[in-house]
Protein backbone atom coordinates (compact mmCIF):
# COMPACT_ATOMS: atom_id res chain seq x y z
CA UNK A 1 0.00 0.00 0.00
CA UNK A 2 1.32 3.43 -0.93
CA UNK A 3 1.86 5.79 1.94
CA UNK A 4 -1.11 7.99 1.00
CA UNK A 5 -3.83 7.68 -1.64
CA UNK A 6 -2.56 9.00 -4.98
CA UNK A 7 -6.00 9.70 -6.46
CA UNK A 8 -9.54 10.41 -5.30
CA UNK A 9 -10.63 7.03 -6.66
CA UNK A 10 -8.04 5.26 -4.49
CA UNK A 11 -9.03 7.42 -1.50
CA UNK A 12 -12.67 6.31 -1.79
CA UNK A 13 -11.60 2.65 -1.96
CA UNK A 14 -9.50 2.90 1.20
CA UNK A 15 -12.31 4.63 3.05
CA UNK A 16 -14.87 1.97 2.13
CA UNK A 17 -12.46 -0.74 3.28
CA UNK A 18 -11.85 0.81 6.72
CA UNK A 19 -15.05 2.81 7.29
CA UNK A 20 -16.36 0.50 10.03
CA UNK A 21 -13.27 -1.47 11.07
CA UNK A 22 -10.48 0.22 13.02
CA UNK A 23 -7.08 -0.61 11.46
CA UNK A 24 -5.29 0.38 14.68
CA UNK A 25 -7.25 -0.94 17.69
CA UNK A 26 -4.12 -0.57 19.85
CA UNK A 27 -4.36 3.23 19.61
CA UNK A 28 -6.41 4.31 22.66
CA UNK A 29 -9.48 6.54 22.55
CA UNK A 30 -8.06 10.03 22.85
CA UNK A 31 -7.05 13.15 20.99
CA UNK A 32 -4.66 11.83 18.35
CA UNK A 33 -1.14 13.09 17.94
CA UNK A 34 0.34 13.89 14.54
CA UNK A 35 1.86 10.41 14.19
CA UNK A 36 -1.48 8.68 14.78
CA UNK A 37 -3.22 11.11 12.40
CA UNK A 38 -0.65 10.20 9.76
CA UNK A 39 -1.33 6.46 10.21
CA UNK A 40 -5.10 6.83 10.00
CA UNK A 41 -4.86 9.04 6.91
CA UNK A 42 -2.60 6.46 5.27
CA UNK A 43 -5.00 3.59 6.03
CA UNK A 44 -8.43 5.22 5.64
CA UNK A 45 -7.73 8.22 3.39
CA UNK A 46 -9.92 10.29 5.73
CA UNK A 47 -8.24 13.47 4.37
CA UNK A 48 -7.62 13.74 0.63
CA UNK A 49 -5.45 15.31 -0.65
CA UNK A 50 -3.16 15.18 2.38
CA UNK A 51 0.02 17.21 2.94
CA UNK A 52 2.32 15.82 5.60
CA UNK A 53 4.04 19.20 5.99
CA UNK A 54 0.79 20.65 7.38
CA UNK A 55 0.87 18.39 10.47
CA UNK A 56 1.76 20.14 13.74
CA UNK A 57 1.73 18.35 17.11
CA UNK A 58 -1.94 17.41 17.43
CA UNK A 59 -3.43 19.42 14.56
CA UNK A 60 -3.56 19.47 10.78
CA UNK A 61 -3.67 22.80 8.93
CA UNK A 62 -6.33 23.04 6.22
CA UNK A 63 -5.98 25.52 3.34
CA UNK A 64 -8.31 27.60 1.16
CA UNK A 65 -9.15 26.06 -2.22
CA UNK A 66 -12.69 25.86 -3.58
CA UNK A 67 -16.01 27.63 -4.11
CA UNK A 68 -16.64 30.87 -2.19
CA UNK A 69 -19.94 32.72 -1.75
CA UNK A 70 -20.55 36.27 -0.54
CA UNK A 71 -23.28 38.90 -0.86
CA UNK A 72 -23.13 42.54 -1.91
CA UNK A 73 -25.63 45.41 -1.98
CA UNK A 74 -25.99 47.73 -4.95
CA UNK A 75 -26.89 51.45 -4.87
CA UNK A 76 -30.62 50.71 -4.92
CA UNK A 77 -30.37 48.42 -1.89
CA UNK A 78 -30.75 45.15 -3.82
CA UNK A 79 -28.75 42.17 -2.51
CA UNK A 80 -26.69 40.21 -5.04
CA UNK A 81 -25.19 36.71 -4.60
CA UNK A 82 -21.59 36.32 -5.77
CA UNK A 83 -19.81 33.02 -6.52
CA UNK A 84 -16.20 32.38 -7.42
CA UNK A 85 -13.74 29.50 -7.40
CA UNK A 86 -10.51 30.23 -5.52
CA UNK A 87 -7.63 28.04 -6.71
CA UNK A 88 -7.47 25.16 -9.18
CA UNK A 89 -9.06 22.04 -7.69
CA UNK A 90 -8.38 18.48 -8.71
CA UNK A 91 -10.59 17.49 -11.62
CA UNK A 92 -12.17 14.38 -10.03
CA UNK A 93 -13.17 15.94 -6.68
CA UNK A 94 -16.93 16.19 -6.02
CA UNK A 95 -18.76 19.05 -7.83
CA UNK A 96 -15.57 20.39 -9.45
CA UNK A 97 -16.55 19.74 -13.08
CA UNK A 98 -19.96 21.39 -12.66
CA UNK A 99 -18.51 24.35 -10.74
CA UNK A 100 -15.92 25.02 -13.45
CA UNK A 101 -18.75 25.45 -15.95
CA UNK A 102 -20.82 27.74 -13.74
CA UNK A 103 -18.39 29.93 -11.77
CA UNK A 104 -15.37 32.07 -12.57
CA UNK A 105 -11.95 31.26 -11.15
CA UNK A 106 -9.94 33.66 -8.97
CA UNK A 107 -6.68 33.63 -7.04
CA UNK A 108 -8.24 35.25 -3.98
CA UNK A 109 -11.44 36.27 -2.21
CA UNK A 110 -11.98 39.60 -0.44
CA UNK A 111 -13.55 39.78 3.02
CA UNK A 112 -15.25 43.18 3.06
CA UNK A 113 -15.75 45.08 6.35
CA UNK A 114 -18.69 43.84 8.43
CA UNK A 115 -19.42 40.99 6.04
CA UNK A 116 -20.03 37.23 5.96
CA UNK A 117 -18.16 35.14 3.38
CA UNK A 118 -18.46 31.39 2.90
CA UNK A 119 -15.19 29.75 1.92
CA UNK A 120 -14.41 26.15 0.94
CA UNK A 121 -11.25 24.38 2.06
CA UNK A 122 -9.20 22.03 -0.07
CA UNK A 123 -9.58 18.40 1.06
CA UNK A 124 -12.39 15.89 0.92
CA UNK A 125 -13.03 14.47 4.40
CA UNK A 126 -14.11 10.83 4.79
CA UNK A 127 -14.62 10.24 8.50
CA UNK A 128 -14.69 6.61 9.69
CA UNK A 129 -17.26 5.51 12.29
CA UNK A 130 -14.71 5.43 15.11
CA UNK A 131 -13.23 8.93 14.59
CA UNK A 132 -14.55 12.48 14.96
CA UNK A 133 -12.98 15.73 13.76
CA UNK A 134 -13.07 19.19 15.27
CA UNK A 135 -11.78 22.41 13.74
CA UNK A 136 -11.25 26.05 14.58
CA UNK A 137 -10.01 29.19 12.89
CA UNK A 138 -6.27 29.76 12.72
CA UNK A 139 -5.19 32.08 15.49
CA UNK A 140 -3.70 34.58 13.02
CA UNK A 141 -7.21 35.18 11.62
CA UNK A 142 -8.73 35.45 15.09
CA UNK A 143 -6.41 38.34 15.90
CA UNK A 144 -7.48 40.07 12.69
CA UNK A 145 -11.01 40.23 14.08
CA UNK A 146 -12.40 37.34 12.02
CA UNK A 147 -14.86 34.95 13.61
CA UNK A 148 -15.70 31.34 12.78
CA UNK A 149 -17.22 29.93 15.93
CA UNK A 150 -16.02 27.58 18.64
CA UNK A 151 -15.06 24.03 17.84
CA UNK A 152 -17.57 22.71 15.27
CA UNK A 153 -17.53 18.90 15.13
CA UNK A 154 -17.44 16.76 12.00
CA UNK A 155 -19.39 13.61 12.84
CA UNK A 156 -18.35 10.06 12.00
CA UNK A 157 -19.70 9.13 8.58
CA UNK A 158 -19.26 12.60 7.06
CA UNK A 159 -18.03 12.55 3.46
CA UNK A 160 -17.43 15.77 1.57
CA UNK A 161 -15.71 19.13 1.70
CA UNK A 162 -16.06 21.84 4.33
CA UNK A 163 -17.48 25.26 3.59
CA UNK A 164 -17.30 27.61 6.54
CA UNK A 165 -18.71 31.11 7.22
CA UNK A 166 -16.11 33.75 8.03
CA UNK A 167 -17.42 36.87 9.78
CA UNK A 168 -15.31 40.00 9.31
CA UNK A 169 -16.34 42.05 12.35
CA UNK A 170 -13.94 44.88 11.60
CA UNK A 171 -13.79 47.93 9.36
CA UNK A 172 -10.75 46.41 7.61
CA UNK A 173 -10.71 44.78 4.19
CA UNK A 174 -8.91 41.41 4.17
CA UNK A 175 -7.79 39.32 1.20
CA UNK A 176 -7.59 35.50 1.40
CA UNK A 177 -5.50 33.85 -1.31
CA UNK A 178 -5.36 30.39 -2.77
CA UNK A 179 -3.72 27.91 -0.34
CA UNK A 180 -3.83 30.33 2.59
CA UNK A 181 -4.09 28.56 5.95
CA UNK A 182 -7.69 28.79 7.19
CA UNK A 183 -8.44 26.27 9.96
CA UNK A 184 -6.67 23.88 12.32
CA UNK A 185 -8.13 20.37 12.51
CA UNK A 186 -7.87 17.86 15.35
CA UNK A 187 -8.82 14.17 15.33
CA UNK A 188 -10.36 12.31 18.26
CA UNK A 189 -10.77 8.55 18.51
CA UNK A 190 -14.12 7.62 20.02
CA UNK A 191 -14.74 5.05 22.73
CA UNK A 192 -14.90 1.45 21.40
CA UNK A 193 -18.09 0.72 19.48
CA UNK A 194 -20.06 -2.38 20.44
CA UNK A 195 -22.93 -3.14 18.07
CA UNK A 196 -25.37 -5.62 19.59
CA UNK A 197 -26.59 -6.69 16.18
CA UNK A 198 -23.07 -7.38 14.95
CA UNK A 199 -21.23 -9.43 17.58
CA UNK A 200 -18.12 -9.90 15.48
CA UNK A 201 -17.43 -6.15 15.69
CA UNK A 202 -17.87 -6.07 19.48
CA UNK A 203 -14.96 -5.31 21.74
CA UNK A 204 -14.37 -7.98 24.38
CA UNK A 205 -13.74 -6.24 27.70
CA UNK A 206 -14.70 -7.05 31.27
CA UNK A 207 -17.59 -4.96 32.62
CA UNK A 208 -19.33 -4.99 36.00
CA UNK A 209 -22.70 -4.45 34.32
CA UNK A 210 -24.22 -5.65 31.09
CA UNK A 211 -23.94 -3.09 28.27
CA UNK A 212 -27.33 -2.21 26.79
CA UNK A 213 -26.41 0.69 24.46
CA UNK A 214 -26.22 0.30 20.69
CA UNK A 215 -24.16 2.52 18.44
CA UNK A 216 -26.37 4.60 16.12
CA UNK A 217 -24.51 5.84 13.05
CA UNK A 218 -25.23 9.32 11.71
CA UNK A 219 -26.97 9.50 8.34
CA UNK A 220 -25.21 12.34 6.50
CA UNK A 221 -25.72 13.20 2.80
CA UNK A 222 -22.41 12.97 1.00
CA UNK A 223 -20.48 15.51 -1.08
CA UNK A 224 -22.64 18.57 -0.43
CA UNK A 225 -21.10 21.97 -1.15
CA UNK A 226 -21.59 25.50 0.13
CA UNK A 227 -24.61 26.27 -2.09
CA UNK A 228 -26.41 23.19 -0.75
CA UNK A 229 -25.78 24.21 2.85
CA UNK A 230 -26.98 27.79 2.31
CA UNK A 231 -30.10 26.66 0.44
CA UNK A 232 -30.95 24.16 3.21
CA UNK A 233 -30.37 26.71 5.97
CA UNK A 234 -32.57 29.39 4.34
CA UNK A 235 -35.39 27.23 2.97
CA UNK A 236 -37.84 28.43 5.67
CA UNK A 237 -36.40 31.93 6.08
CA UNK A 238 -37.94 35.19 4.88
CA UNK A 239 -34.81 36.00 2.85
CA UNK A 240 -32.59 33.85 0.63
CA UNK A 241 -29.49 35.97 1.09
CA UNK A 242 -27.25 36.54 4.11
CA UNK A 243 -25.76 39.95 4.86
CA UNK A 244 -24.51 41.66 7.99
CA UNK A 245 -27.04 43.96 9.68
CA UNK A 246 -24.26 46.55 9.99
CA UNK A 247 -24.03 46.72 6.20
CA UNK A 248 -27.78 47.35 5.99
CA UNK A 249 -27.62 50.17 8.53
CA UNK A 250 -24.57 51.65 6.80
CA UNK A 251 -26.28 51.50 3.42
CA UNK A 252 -29.38 53.24 4.82
CA UNK A 253 -27.19 55.98 6.27
CA UNK A 254 -25.39 56.39 2.95
CA UNK A 255 -28.68 56.66 1.06
CA UNK A 256 -29.98 59.23 3.57
CA UNK A 257 -26.79 61.25 3.24
CA UNK A 258 -27.03 61.05 -0.54
CA UNK A 259 -30.62 62.35 -0.48
CA UNK A 260 -29.58 65.19 1.84
CA UNK A 261 -26.74 66.06 -0.52
CA UNK A 262 -29.13 66.05 -3.48
CA UNK A 263 -31.51 68.40 -1.65
CA UNK A 264 -28.62 70.67 -0.73
CA UNK A 265 -27.46 70.77 -4.34
CA UNK A 266 -31.01 71.55 -5.46
CA UNK A 267 -31.23 74.44 -2.98
CA UNK A 268 -27.91 75.81 -4.24
CA UNK A 269 -29.19 75.63 -7.81
CA UNK A 270 -32.30 77.59 -6.83
CA UNK A 271 -30.20 80.27 -5.10
CA UNK A 272 -28.00 80.61 -8.18
CA UNK A 273 -31.11 80.85 -10.35
CA UNK A 274 -32.54 83.59 -8.12
CA UNK A 275 -29.27 85.50 -8.29
CA UNK A 276 -29.28 85.26 -12.07
CA UNK A 277 -32.88 86.47 -12.15
CA UNK A 278 -32.07 89.46 -9.96
CA UNK A 279 -29.11 90.38 -12.12
CA UNK A 280 -31.29 90.09 -15.22
CA UNK A 281 -34.09 92.39 -14.03
CA UNK A 282 -31.73 95.23 -13.07
CA UNK A 283 -30.97 97.30 -9.99
CA UNK A 284 -34.43 98.88 -9.82
CA UNK A 285 -36.18 95.56 -9.64
CA UNK A 286 -33.67 94.30 -7.05
CA UNK A 287 -34.38 97.40 -4.89
CA UNK A 288 -38.10 96.72 -5.27
CA UNK A 289 -37.58 93.15 -4.05
CA UNK A 290 -35.54 94.36 -1.07
CA UNK A 291 -38.23 96.95 -0.18
CA UNK A 292 -40.91 94.26 -0.43
CA UNK A 293 -38.97 91.99 1.90
CA UNK A 294 -38.42 94.89 4.34
CA UNK A 295 -42.12 95.74 4.25
CA UNK A 296 -42.93 92.11 4.96
CA UNK A 297 -40.60 92.07 7.95
CA UNK A 298 -42.05 95.32 9.28
CA UNK A 299 -45.54 93.93 8.85
CA UNK A 300 -44.55 90.92 10.95
CA UNK A 301 -42.47 92.66 13.62
CA UNK A 302 -44.56 95.81 14.26
CA UNK A 303 -47.67 93.99 15.61
CA UNK A 304 -45.42 91.92 17.85
CA UNK A 305 -43.75 95.05 19.24
CA UNK A 306 -47.14 96.70 19.84
CA UNK A 307 -48.38 93.60 21.68
CA UNK A 308 -45.34 93.62 23.97
CA UNK A 309 -45.86 97.33 24.76
CA UNK A 310 -49.53 96.74 25.59
CA UNK A 311 -48.65 93.88 27.96
CA UNK A 312 -46.04 96.05 29.74
CA UNK A 313 -48.51 98.95 30.17
CA UNK A 314 -51.17 96.58 31.54
CA UNK A 315 -48.70 95.16 34.08
CA UNK A 316 -47.85 98.73 35.24
CA UNK A 317 -51.55 99.58 35.71
CA UNK A 318 -52.04 96.41 37.75
CA UNK A 319 -49.07 97.33 39.96
CA UNK A 320 -50.54 100.78 40.73
CA UNK A 321 -53.94 99.29 41.52
CA UNK A 322 -52.41 96.68 43.83
CA UNK A 323 -50.48 99.41 45.69
CA UNK A 324 -53.65 101.45 46.19
CA UNK A 325 -55.52 98.38 47.46
CA UNK A 326 -52.76 97.67 49.99
CA UNK A 327 -52.96 101.26 51.28
CA UNK A 328 -56.75 101.00 51.60
CA UNK A 329 -56.45 97.73 53.50
CA UNK A 330 -53.98 99.33 55.90
CA UNK A 331 -56.33 102.23 56.59
CA UNK A 332 -59.22 99.87 57.29
CA UNK A 333 -57.15 97.72 59.62
CA UNK A 334 -56.02 100.88 61.47
CA UNK A 335 -59.60 101.93 62.06
CA UNK A 336 -60.47 98.43 63.24
CA UNK A 337 -57.51 98.59 65.61
CA UNK A 338 -58.75 101.83 67.15
CA UNK A 339 -62.10 100.22 67.77
CA UNK A 340 -60.61 97.05 69.25
CA UNK A 341 -57.74 98.79 71.14
CA UNK A 342 -58.92 101.80 73.17
CA UNK A 343 -55.45 102.09 74.84
CA UNK A 344 -54.17 103.81 71.73
CA UNK A 345 -51.36 101.38 70.81
CA UNK A 346 -50.75 101.19 67.11
CA UNK A 347 -51.55 97.77 65.64
CA UNK A 348 -49.00 95.68 63.70
CA UNK A 349 -50.75 96.54 60.42
CA UNK A 350 -49.70 100.14 60.91
CA UNK A 351 -46.06 99.22 61.11
CA UNK A 352 -46.42 96.67 58.34
CA UNK A 353 -47.93 99.02 55.77
CA UNK A 354 -47.06 102.55 56.94
CA UNK A 355 -43.58 102.33 58.37
CA UNK A 356 -41.87 102.07 54.98
CA UNK A 357 -43.69 105.15 53.75
CA UNK A 358 -43.03 107.00 57.02
CA UNK A 359 -39.32 106.25 56.94
CA UNK A 360 -39.06 107.28 53.32
CA UNK A 361 -40.97 110.52 54.03
CA UNK A 362 -38.73 111.46 56.95
CA UNK A 363 -35.64 110.76 54.93
CA UNK A 364 -37.02 113.01 52.19
CA UNK A 365 -37.83 115.85 54.62
CA UNK A 366 -34.36 115.71 56.11
CA UNK A 367 -32.84 116.06 52.68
Amino acid sequence: MNKYASSYKEAKERYEQWKKKDPFPSIPSALLNSGDIMDYVRATAMIYPFHESDLHGATYTVRLNGLCVYYTEDESGQIKSNYLRVGDEEHLLPNVVENRKKYNQSKNVVLEPNSITYVTVEPVFQVPNYLALRFNLKISHVYKGLLLGTGPIIDPGFVGRLSIPLHNLTSNRYVLREDDEIISLEVTKMSPISEKNDPKDSVAVFDFMEKMGTYIPTEIPQNRQVTDYIHSALKDADSHVIVSSVIGATSDAKRTAQKAEEKSNEAQRKVKKLRSTLRGVGIGAAITVVIAIAALLVGLLLPTYQLIQAVNETQADYAVQISKLEERIAELELKLGEIDNPSGELPWSYWKYWMPYKVIGEATNEN
